[in-house]
């Protein structure tokens, strides 16, 4: 007799696993420090990129290790990218104005 074999269990989303253990993004949000908001963003992969702190909280919660997680790819909001082309246009014009003066 060998060693027994570990099943291999493919990654699960952040809803399928939230939902098998009857939790509430509220709760999960509350639990792990985040607001409910910022926790529905990481579940449907939107806002800013994923913490370390909040992959280790949120797998915590739901019982696994960070490596089960489906984590979803995150994208900025449009409010994120119309704020960041907001502050590179202020960058550039700074530019200019500094290379004129010198």
């Amino acid at each position: 007799m060998g060693k027994p074999q570990r099943r291999h269990r493919s990654a699960r989303t952040l809803r399928v696993l939230r939902a098998e253990r009857e939790l509430t993004q509220q709760l999960i949000a509350a639990r792990a420090g985040l607001t409910q908001t910022r926790y529905w963003q990481i579940e449907h992969g939107e806002g800013a990129p994923l913490r370390k702190e909040e992959r280790a909280a949120i797998a915590r919660l739901l019982e696994v290790a960070p490596h089960e997680i489906a984590w979803p790819e995150m994208k900025l909001t449009q409010l994120q990218v119309r704020r960041a082309d907001a502050r590179e246009e202020r960058r550039r014009a700074t530019d200019t104005i500094t290379v004129g003066r010198a």
